[in-house]
C-alpha cells in the first residue's frame, strides 16, 4: 500500500493512533508505538517530515582501497631503476666476459652425424685421417652451433718439442676469436686449434673435461712434446670488451689436467690486459682422442 504522505512510496507500517500508512521515512516509535507525522505534529508541534531525494547511484560497487595497500610511486620507480640496473649490469658482464668465469662454456653432443671420407691411414693412437669425437656409444661431441666437432688429423705430423709448440702457438690464431655463446665456444676453439697444428704438421688432441661440480664439462687440447711429455693447451678466447678486443692479446694457455685437481690454466705469453684466470672446478674425467 502506498504511504499516506507519499504516495509514490511503499508503506512499512500503520500509525497506531489514526491508522493512517507510513513509509519508512514517515515512521516514527513513540513509547514502542507507530505514530504518523500528522499525529506527532498534532501531540508536539513537530515540523513536517520530508523525505530526502533519492538520488540515483551505480550498481557497481565502489574500488575499496585499504591505505596500506597503496604503493607510493616515488618507491614503485625507485625499485624500478634498481631492477633495471642490475639487469643491465648482469647483461654487461654477460656480453664482455669480463668475469672470468664466463669465458667458458659446456660440451654438448648428438647422435646424427654424417659420413665421413673414408681413408686406410690409421695413426699410433689409432686415429684416423678424418673422425668425429666420441663421447660413447652412438655419442658425438658438438660444437656450440649444433655441428659435430670433425678433426682433421695430418698423417704426417709429427710430435713437437716444447718450443715448436709455443712458436706454433705465437703465430696461430685460433685464440684472437671471440667467444660468443651459442656461436664459437670451447670445443669449437679446441676443434679449430686442433685442425690448425695438424696441418702445420703438429700432432694434436681434442681433450674433454669433466669437474665434480657437474655441468656439462670443458674443451681444450693435448700435445705429446719430445721434451716435455703430454702438455695441455687451452685456447678459449674471450668475448671482446669496450677495454679490449680479443684479438689485442694471445689468449693461448697452459694447463695442468689431472683428476681430482684444479683446472687453473696459466697464460704462456702474459697480456698486461688479462693474463690471470680463474679455477673452473676439480677435474673429475679426461677424455683424450687424437
Amino acid at each position: 500500500m502506498p504511504c499516506a504522505y507519499h504516495p509514490d512510496r511503499e508503506s512499512v507500517d500503520t500509525c497506531s493512533d489514526c491508522g493512517k500508512q507510513v513509509c519508512k521515512f514517515c515512521k516514527a516509535t513513540v513509547d514502542g508505538k507507530t505514530r504518523c507525522p500528522g499525529c506527532i505534529e498534532k501531540d508536539y508541534g513537530s515540523p513536517k517530515i520530508t523525505a530526502p531525494e533519492i538520488k540515483e547511484t551505480s550498481t557497481s560497487q565502489p574500488a575499496y582501497t585499504h591505505p596500506r595497500y597503496v604503493i607510493h610511486w616515488n618507491w614503485f620507480l625507485l625499485l624500478l631503476f634498481v631492477a633495471i640496473g642490475s639487469a643491465l649490469m648482469l647483461w654487461y658482464y654477460y656480453r664482455t666476459g669480463e668475469v672470468a668465469s664466463n669465458i667458458y662454456s659446456g660440451l654438448n653432443s648428438t647422435s646424427q652425424v654424417a659420413s665421413l671420407p673414408t681413408s686406410t691411414w690409421v695413426g699410433p693412437d689409432g686415429e684416423r685421417e678424418y673422425e668425429y669425437v666420441s663421447c660413447g656409444d652412438n655419442c658425438y661431441y658438438v660444437g656450440a652451433d649444433g655441428h659435430p666437432i670433425e678433426l682433421i688429423n695430418n698423417p704426417d705430423a709429427k710430435n713437437p718439442s716444447w718450443e715448436e709448440l709455443k712458436n706454433f702457438l705465437a703465430v696461430d690464431l685460433t685464440d684472437g676469436n671471440s667467444y660468443f655463446v651459442g656461436v664459437f665456444t670451447c670445443g669449437d676453439f679446441a676443434e679449430m686449434l686442433h685442425n690448425n697444428a695438424e696441418r702445420a704438421g703438429i700432432r694434436a688432441a681434442w681433450v674433454a673435461i669433466d669437474f665434480s661440480s657437474g655441468g656439462t664439462g670443458h674443451a681444450n687440447n693435448a700435445f705429446n712434446t719430445t721434451d716435455e711429455g703430454l702438455i695441455y693447451i687451452d685456447d678459449t678466447g674471450i668475448q671482446d670488451t669496450a677495454q679490449i678486443k680479443n684479438s689485442e692479446c694471445d689468449r693461448d694457455r697452459r694447463a695442468t689436467v689431472s683428476i681430482g685437481s684444479e683446472y687453473i690454466p696459466e697464460s704462456i705469453f702474459p697480456c698486461v690486459w688479462y693474463d690471470e684466470w680463474e679455477s673452473m672446478g676439480i677435474v673429475s674425467n679426461v677424455s683424450i682422442q687424437w
